[in-house]
């Protein structure tokens, strides 16, 4: 990342759907956006979570004496009946140039209906390509950030195009409301654009990213659905994400982590081959597990735990707060 650019900072807090047991939701999420430009410096190998740089457009080339810019472009003979197009890319109208971790793509808009035929595809900060005199739909990604632009190419061009992405970062972090077990390896989350299907569902664009990463974006407003551990322990909420600068969003779990332990007595052994259901008062599965001592992270609140051995079911009421570290017993009866 470069300097920042400005020093200010904003705090902003998004609501959060708070359920009671048994609910899908728990949980806040607080975000910081730092009024930075994004500038990206990681290659383009992971599209989901790279860390990419950019330069101002100032630095963008090195200084040349006049006369002496794109001289081998200048010198490669047109063709006739073809036009030279450079390609440039632009975090903002106004931002600096991207100079790794692009990709473009290049199509023939189909006729009639038909979908685009691919034409050419290029990696690089600010491709020169030839292209036969037409229109071209020309798509330039960087992450998940695109953008495409209808181009009329003439015989015998020889101009520039600049494409505005509009990008900017999110990255989000977790932790639990306690800290007492919290572990970033048991966070995944889901990313949502605002796009919506005929169903009105938001589209899903990201699935089981670990946090830390930066993810590069349109701007516009997400959805995250954050799970620590693999039961219920969900937090959703939404982040605005701006073009040009980097949005981090801290993910706050409410939640316990419960042992189960099957006892012919109190304080005795765990006995194996157990199968365990955990499900809340009112009756909904929550988990399916087996094993001695399974081990999960349950959002906060009552439930009711079954320990199916040898035939015979055998159950149990516990309730549990956030932060708890807890084993509960189930004896035979």
């Amino acid at each position: 990342m470069v300097p920042h650019v400005l020093k200010a900072t904003f705090r902003f807090a998004l609501s959060v759907r708070r359920e009671r047991q048994g609910s899908a939701v728990r949980g806040v999420v607080v975000a910081v956006a730092h009024l930075i430009m994004v500038a990206i410096t990681a290659s383009a190998a992971d599209d989901q979570s790279e860390q990419g740089g950019a330069t101002s457009p100032s630095a963008a080339q090195p200084q040349q004496p006049a006369g002496q810019v794109n001289r081998q472009a200048a010198r490669r003979p047109q063709q006739n009946g073809k036009g030279r197009l450079k390609l440039t890319a632009l975090l903002t109208d106004s931002g600096p140039i991207v100079r790794k971790g692009l990709a473009w793509r290049i199509y023939r808009p189909g006729a009639s209906g038909s979908l685009p035929t691919l034409v050419r595809k290029l990696d690089g900060a600010s491709p020169t390509i030839d292209l036969d005199a037409g229109s071209y739909l020309i798509n330039v990604a960087f992450g998940l950030a695109h953008i495409t632009r209808l181009i009329t190419v003439r015989a015998n061009d020889n101009r520039g195009e600049n494409f505005t992405i509009n990008a900017g970062g999110l990255r989000i972090r977790a932790r639990t409301e306690a800290g007492s077990f919290s572990s970033p390896a048991l966070v995944q989350y889901d990313l949502f654009s605002d796009e919506r299907d005929q169903y009105g569902k938001r589209k899903k664009i990201l699935s089981n990213v670990r946090p830390g990463r930066i993810t590069r974006l349109n701007s516009g407003i997400y959805r995250i659905v954050s799970k620590l551990g693999d039961a219920n322990a969900i937090v959703a909420a939404e982040v605005t994400v701006e073009a040009g600068k980097l949005t981090e969003a801290t993910v706050v779990h409410e939640a316990a982590k419960v042992t189960f332990k099957l006892v012919e007595r109190s304080g005795g052994e765990a006995l194996a081959g157990a199968q365990w259901i955990i499900m809340t008062n009112a009756g909904k599965v929550i988990k399916e597990t087996a094993g001695a001592l399974p081990s999960h992270v349950l959002a906060p609140g009552s439930y009711t735990i079954s320990a199916r051995w040898r035939g015979k079911l055998h159950t149990r009421s516990f309730a549990i707060n956030s932060g708890d570290n807890v084993e509960v017993e189930v004896e035979i009866r």
